[in-house]
């Protein structure tokens, strides 16, 4: 059961595939195209994004994980925790592409 919930292999390899797709009309930096990935398992998930370095280097950083709601009492919180995550995913994304011109 742990190489269910840990097993990322497939989620970066389609990230890889998208990635490399949307790279090859790309003429800036591959390092400012980032694109998110979510990974579902069971009631939680896991939230990453994915960017290249160069041909053969990927970085994957892990932006967070949430709970889904179990219950309509449940619904508020987590989705605001949902919302929480995707801000965090648009500040993580927004950092790593801000340039600084002298």
């Amino acid at each position: 059961m742990t190489k269910y919930y840990s097993d990322k292999k497939k989620l970066v390899l389609n990230g890889i595939i998208q990635l490399d797709n949307i790279l090859l009309g790309y003429k800036g930096d591959t390092k400012d195209v980032k694109i998110p990935l979510f990974q579902a398992l069971g009631f939680s998930a896991d939230i990453y994004y994915l960017y290249r370095v160069n041909p053969f280097v990927y970085i994957l950083n892990h932006v967070g994980s949430l709970n889904y709601p179990v219950s309509k009492k449940d619904t508020a919180n987590k989705t605001t925790d949902l919302i929480g995550m995707l801000l965090k995913l648009k500040v993580e994304y927004d950092k790593g592409t801000r340039r600084e011109y002298f």
